[in-house]
C-alpha cells in the first residue's frame, strides 16, 4: 500500500514540475500575443467623473485599445515586457467589451472584483491566435474619485485558456480630455510591468 501511495506521489510531483517548466518555457518565451485592455467586469467609480459611460463604451473603450496598436512607439509592448515579437489580437476583447451594460457601469463606492474570476474571463476568449504566451490587461476600475485605475496583468496560455501568472498594479490617471486621462494609467501599468518581470519570472519558476 505505501508503494502505491509513494509511487502516485511521485506521478503528481512529476506532473506538477512538466507543468511548472511548461508555463515558465511559454513565459520566457521571444513571442507574446497582445489581447488588449478588457473592461467587461471593472467599474468607473465617480458618478461625475463618468456622467456618459454609454458615449465611454462606443467611443472612448476601443479608443483605449487602438491607441496602444496606433501609438506602439510609445505603448510598446514589446519594449516594456522584453519579447522580440508581439502580435495584437484584440478581438477577443473588443467582443466581451461590447457586453459593458452602461447603465450598471459607475458607481460611486470603491469596487474590486475576486482574482478568482479572472480564468472564467480569459476562457471566454476566442481570439484568432491559438497557442503561444497571452498578454491581456484586465481593468477592475477607473477610479475618478481616486484619480487612479487598476489593473490586472494578466499572462495565461492561449491553447489551454489556462491563467499563468496575474497581479493587479496601480496607475495615476492624468491628461487632457478623458481619453488621454485614463490611458496614462494603461502607460504606467506598463511601466511598472517593465520592473516586475524578473519577480514574474522567480514566481513561475522561470
Amino acid at each position: 500500500m505505501k508503494k502505491i501511495v509513494l509511487f502516485a506521489f511521485c506521478i503528481l510531483h512529476s506532473a506538477f514540475l512538466i507543468k511548472a517548466q511548461s508555463n515558465a518555457e511559454l513565459f520566457n518565451s521571444a513571442k507574446m500575443v497582445w489581447f488588449g485592455v478588457d473592461m467587461s467586469h471593472s467599474k468607473l467609480v465617480g458618478t461625475e467623473g463618468f456622467t456618459d459611460p454609454y458615449d465611454i463604451q462606443k467611443r472612448y473603450v476601443p479608443a483605449w485599445n487602438n491607441l496602444v496598436l496606433s501609438e506602439s512607439e510609445k505603448y510598446d509592448v514589446r519594449k516594456f515586457f522584453k519579447k522580440g515579437e508581439v502580435i495584437n489580437d484584440i478581438l477577443a476583447v473588443e467582443a466581451v467589451n461590447e457586453k459593458i451594460n452602461p447603465g450598471e457601469w459607475v458607481q460611486s463606492g470603491s469596487y474590486t472584483f475576486d482574482k478568482s474570476e479572472i480564468a472564467g474571463m480569459v476562457k471566454k476568449y476566442k481570439g484568432t491566435e491559438k497557442e503561444g504566451l497571452g498578454l491581456v490587461f484586465i481593468v477592475e476600475s477607473f477610479d475618478k474619485t481616486k484619480e487612479m485605475g487598476f489593473i490586472y496583468v494578466t499572462f495565461f496560455n492561449i491553447a489551454t485558456k489556462e491563467v499563468i501568472l496575474t497581479e493587479k498594479l496601480s496607475g495615476k490617471a492624468g491628461g487632457f480630455g478623458v481619453r488621454n486621462y485614463w490611458a496614462s494609467v494603461i502607460f504606467k501599468v506598463m511601466e511598472a510591468s517593465e520592473k516586475k518581470i524578473a519577480a514574474w519570472k522567480k514566481q513561475i519558476g522561470g
